[in-house]
């Protein structure tokens, strides 16, 4: 059900993976805990408001409105679902982070402000997982505006093309920029696009009744 090889492979004491589909009820999130190698541990998950709120958790279950999700505790796994946005896990010393990044999460900070706050525990290493491509994410020229805004180079973030009606946005590259210039060494990323593979749920392919990719990562209590 992974949907890649494993990743912080350098890092034995973090259990983490990019999964297929959003659990239904707490049986679900139990066989995921199972398929990480932590049979009963707890799941933190949040209502995700695609903003850059980032909450640290101390056990499983609702944390409420965040998109961003810290754990220090070994032994609980933390969680975002997504189904074309970015979802990205980063592991330090002693410190865990799921988080949830759409495009106005990028734009407002959710990375860097969820890095900043991980800082100390340094180096921090990153995997992004499955989004969707700039081929096929086209937006309008006021997304792209919003981006260079917030400090995001044009050419990290737009790319354009002769036979594309409209400008189309890279959220898989912008997301490694913030976490490179947040002080990220290691970046993996996926290379599968959400809304080009069938496997995956894209929510721009599919509409709001689409699924949702699980990613997940913890400490090895």
């Amino acid at each position: 059900m992974s949907l890649q090889r494993p990743i912080f492979a350098d890092r034995p004491l973090v259990v983490a993976a990019f999964l297929g589909a959003e659990p239904r009820g707490q049986a679900a999130w139990d066989q995921h805990a199972r398929q990480l190698g932590l049979p009963g541990a707890p799941v933190a998950r949040a209502v995700q408001v695609h903003g850059a709120h980032a909450v640290e958790v101390r056990g499983g279950g609702d944390a409420g409105e965040a998109d961003a999700l810290i754990s220090r505790q070994p032994g609980l796994l933390v969680a975002v679902v997504t189904a074309d946005c970015v979802p990205v896990l980063v592991a330090g010393q002693g410190v865990v982070a799921a988080i949830h990044a759409g495009w106005r999460g990028l734009v407002a900070g959710v990375i860097p402000q969820t890095l900043a706050r991980m800082a100390q525990d340094g180096p921090l290493s990153a995997a992004i997982g499955p989004c969707i491509s700039a081929r096929n994410y086209e937006v309008g020229d006021e997304v792209i505006a919003e981006f260079v805004a917030a400090g995001v180079p044009e050419a990290v973030v737009a790319r354009r093309d002769p036979a594309w009606p409209r400008v189309h946005a890279d959220v898989r590259a912008v997301a490694a920029h913030q976490l490179r210039a947040a002080g990220c060494g290691s970046v993996w990323l996926s290379e599968r696009c959400t809304f080009a593979d069938s496997a995956l749920a894209s929510f721009r392919r599919d509409g709001p009744h689409s699924g949702r990719q699980v990613s997940l990562i913890g400490l090895r209590p």
